[in-house]
């Protein structure tokens, strides 16, 4: 057993490095190990959150509500921005070191007796889920926001039995070595988060909402599909529009939180007719709702923002929103991905109007290097420079950048960490 919080983190961050497991079997040996009275999720309401996109902006305007209409409100979200802790929290507050270390302690009784058995050590994820879980329990939650980390079929989320609801976000390509290579693939892998008679709401179109409908009506689900295609005005500050007569102000901004707010208000307004008393403080916490990492300014002089976007769906939404907000501005981009995704066409997607391009490198084996970057750009950018590293990069386009100008940091949410902790340590941070 650990001592100390930094002794159980340092080894439960050492199960990175651990293979994803491909099946629930992992996660259903480590909850079993546990000796639980019942399930894992019993007595817990969850909303289980899965999609390509807009899944933690969804979870953070659904937060936001419940909390301010009185509900202990807990959330599971990934990946970490920048510190594990914050991916398991209630009310907003991340889990105390205390309370992880001594529940990663029952968690590695449970490891020693499955490595015991001859079965794999369990991943980071899977220990992550379960101890979140436990902790949710543990502190007696009203509504728990459990987002997907990867698909939904095979996820380790999907050991809940369950929900309340059920919520499919934009379907779109990514993971497509993982999860398929074609929507119809990706969106039956997400759609294995549907449980059978149980309440479904998506945003989806086309043909990731015919397999939506048709997987539902297999499950004999009742499916609510929101109307997310309205008119709104975006500003640098917040988005403004009208949803079912009435006028929402969002504290996200970027054009993509509007379509993410209506799908949020649709399923609280389900919330609603379940029993749930919230519909009094829906505008109230869609407009406070915060959601670090998605179009975030992090820095004044000169305007820093940090985005999200890793795929073809979040670079063309990304292009909307900076096309509509910094239209009369210098745009300088900050760019990272990893080798899985679609960087040739996130390279062709956000060319339009940058000034300058920056590309570099993420850590770990998925990083697209950033030679291979750099070649494919000079297609699609006439000033192009590659940097080393995040910290080098983002010190470069301050250099490089009047205070009038705009620098954005997209392609991967796993640089920011590095982005922002660079941008404190030399005095910038936006003004409150």
């Amino acid at each position: 057993m650990f001592k100390t919080f930094n002794e159980c983190y340092k080894y439960f961050l050492k199960t990175k490095k651990l293979k994803s497991s491909k099946d629930l079997n992992g996660i259903k040996t480590l909850i079993k190990n546990l000796n639980l009275n019942g399930d894992i999720d019993q007595n817990l309401n969850i909303i289980h959150v899965a999609g390509t996109n807009g899944k933690g902006s969804v979870i953070s305007f659904m937060e936001s509500v419940l909390i301010k209409s009185g509900y202990k409100t807990a959330k599971f979200i990934s990946p970490a921005l920048i510190n594990e802790l914050e991916c398991i929290c209630i009310n907003g507050k991340q889990i105390e070191e205390k309370d992880f270390l001594r529940i990663f302690n029952k968690i590695y009784g449970a490891i020693i007796e499955i490595k015991k058995q001859g079965y794999p050590h369990p991943t980071y994820f899977e220990i992550e889920t379960v101890l979140a879980l436990l902790y949710f329990k543990e502190k007696n939650v009203d509504m728990v926001l459990l987002e997907c980390g990867l698909g939904g079929q095979f996820d380790c989320t999907n050991i809940i039995k369950k929900p309340v609801l059920s919520i499919l976000t934009d379907i779109s390509l990514d993971h497509i070595n993982v999860l398929g290579k074609s929507i119809k693939e990706i969106t039956y892998n997400k759609c294995g988060i549907i449980k059978e008679n149980s309440i479904v709401v998506t945003c989806n179109k086309g043909e990731a909402l015919k397999i939506i409908e048709e997987v539902s009506e297999q499950k004999h689900c009742r499916l609510i599909k929101a109307d997310c295609e309205i008119d709104y005005e975006i500003s640098d500050f917040s988005n403004t529009f009208v949803f079912k007569n009435n006028t929402f102000k969002t504290g996200l901004i970027g054009a993509y939180q509007v379509r993410n707010a209506c799908l949020a208000i649709t399923a609280l307004e389900e919330l609603n007719n379940l029993g749930y008393v919230i519909s009094k403080k829906i505008s109230e916490g869609i407009n406070k709702a915060k959601n670090f990492g998605r179009l975030t300014k992090i820095s004044d002089f000169p305007a820093i923002y940090v985005d999200g976007a890793h795929n073809e769906n979040g670079a063309i939404l990304l292009k909307e929103s900076v096309n509509k907000l910094f239209k009369y501005k210098k745009v300088n981009l900050l760019l990272s991905v990893y080798k899985d995704k679609e960087y040739k066409k996130i390279l062709s997607i956000l060319s339009e109007n940058v000034n300058l391009l920056v590309v570099t490198n993420v850590k770990g084996q998925r990083a697209l290097n950033r030679k291979i970057l750099f070649k494919e750009a000079k297609k699609y950018y006439t000033n192009v420079v590659k940097q080393r590293n995040p910290k080098k990069s983002i010190r470069y386009l301050i250099s490089k950048s009047s205070k009038d100008d705009i620098i954005i940091c997209a392609g991967t949410l796993s640089h920011i960490r590095e982005i922002y902790k660079e941008v404190l340590k030399h005095g910038r941070r936006e003004k409150n």
